[in-house]
C-alpha cells in the first residue's frame, strides 16, 4: 500500500466518523452537537501549518549544504 493509499484511507475513516457522529446526535440535541467542519478545518490548517515548516526546514537545510 502506498503512501496515498494510507492518506485517503485516514482521510476516509474521518469523514466516515464524522457522518455517523453527525447521525448519533438527533435534531432535538443539537445544542450538544460538536462541530465537525470547525474542527476538521482547524486540523486541515495545522497541518498545512506544519507542512510549510518542514519546507522552509528542507530548504535551509539544502542551503547550508549547498
Amino acid at each position: 500500500m502506498t503512501a496515498t493509499n494510507h492518506r485517503d484511507a485516514v482521510f476516509r475513516e474521518i469523514q466516515t466518523l464524522a457522518c455517523e457522529y453527525d447521525d448519533a446526535i438527533s435534531v432535538p440535541h443539537s445544542y450538544a452537537r460538536w462541530n465537525v467542519d470547525d474542527a476538521l478545518a482547524d486540523i486541515i490548517i495545522r497541518l498545512n501549518g506544519e507542512t510549510r515548516r518542514v519546507r522552509k526546514l528542507h530548504k535551509l537545510e539544502q542551503a547550508a549544504v549547498a
